[in-house]
């Protein structure tokens, strides 16, 4: 205490507007680091978008791969085989840029107790498919495809996205779209098989259960989710350009084909028919490509606004400190001029003083006082 009684005048301002200064700062800190940490959040969200683009096309190869065998389509073997493969080889490329980050290693699979979600091992069943095609390992493969898929958007945050917006676009893109496309596979493939067959009751009971989780599901749940997030898109970080320009034709691309196919299977389970119409394979297909287009679609408008908060968010983290450290200069410079105005008249006092205490002074000089007090 002693010690700061003994500081100059100036020293002791200056003191002071440092301790006014620091909570400033500490608050600045504290706010870019939350915007750094819903940067980060945004960032990895990105990541397992991109993780999940190499699995939905290994997914698309594994469901043709599937339709292929009920067909016994050599060609389309081959074709979907290509498909996975190439699926795989990037798969194995991105894996090692962004396993760690997604938590898809030995070790964070292992102590999750996940360890067939294991990239190698994904791989591995696949390669061990390819030599003995069977529609229950192809079946199980998926499964694993999928629960990956899953997995991924718990570990790249993309399931706690905070934004109506990209949340909603979200639970299309990583839970209702893939579930839809496995199902639309499904249902193709149990048309294969039974096509040159007399309808049962256990077929038709199939056809009715299967239209009625295409339409509540799926089809409700995924236009339910896109109108939210279209209207939802204004109150966050503005109004992307292409979000509905590109996902409302694709919605109704997809609603088109697909409504008038749920129609069929529900027909399929009446009493009166017996035999599948030879254009419902067809039909399916057709609905079957245009989810894919759809998700493609999907995906990337979710990106698009994945960024637009990153862009957001970056412009706002340095508008915070270019307007706090402009506040803390002009304040600095505010309080030197303060300082000057109290500084200046003492100094000045203590000279005339000091020339008078060593008898060098004139004793005719007067202290004026230029304050209103």
């Amino acid at each position: 205490m002693n010690c700061f009684k003994n500081l100059r005048i100036s020293i002791k301002i200056g003191i002071i507007l440092c301790s006014f200064s620091l909570p400033i700062l500490v608050l600045l800190y504290f706010l870019i680091d939350t915007n750094d940490e819903a940067i980060a959040f945004a960032q990895k969200e990105t990541q397992g978008n991109a993780y999940h683009k190499i699995l939905e096309n290994i997914l698309q190869g594994s469901l043709n791969y599937k339709i292929a065998i009920t067909q016994q389509d050599t060609s389309a073997l081959a074709v979907a085989s290509n498909t996975i493969d190439s699926g795989f080889t990037k798969l194995s490329n991105i894996q090692q840029k962004l396993g760690p980050t997604l938590q898809v290693t030995d070790q964070d699979l292992q102590m999750r107790k996940h360890n067939e979600l294991n990239p190698i091992a994904i791989q591995t069943k696949w390669n061990n498919l390819k030599n003995y095609p069977t529609k229950d390992g192809c079946n199980d493969l998926i499964q694993n495809i999928n629960d990956l898929i899953t997995f991924i958007g718990n570990s790249s945050n993309l399931i706690l996205d905070p934004d109506l917006d990209s949340y909603y676009l979200m639970d299309v893109t990583l839970c209702a779209m893939p579930a839809h496309q496995t199902r639309i596979a499904d249902i193709i493939a149990y048309l294969i098989e039974h096509k040159n067959k007399k309808l049962t009751n256990v077929d038709k009971l199939f056809f009715a259960l299967s239209a009625k989780f295409l339409t509540d599901a799926d089809l409700n749940r995924i236009t339910n989710d896109i109108e939210t997030s279209l209207s939802e898109d204004h109150n966050f970080y503005g109004t992307s350009i292409s979000l509905k320009s590109r996902l409302s034709p694709a919605q109704e691309k997809h609603k088109i084909l697909l409504e008038p196919w749920i129609k069929q299977l529900n027909n399929l389970s009446a009493d009166t028919i017996e035999d599948i119409p030879t254009n419902a394979i067809a039909n399916g297909q057709l609905v079957y490509n245009s989810s894919f287009e759809y998700w493609f679609t999907a995906i990337d408008e979710l990106d698009k606004l994945l960024n637009m908060r990153i862009k957001t968010l970056s412009h706002k983290k340095y508008s915070q400190l270019i307007a706090s450290f402009a506040a803390l200069f002009a304040s600095i410079v505010l309080s030197l001029y303060i300082m000057s105005l109290i500084t200046r008249p003492i100094k000045k006092s203590l000279n005339i003083l000091q020339d008078m205490a060593i008898g060098a002074g004139n004793l005719s000089q007067r202290l004026r006082v230029e304050t209103k007090d």
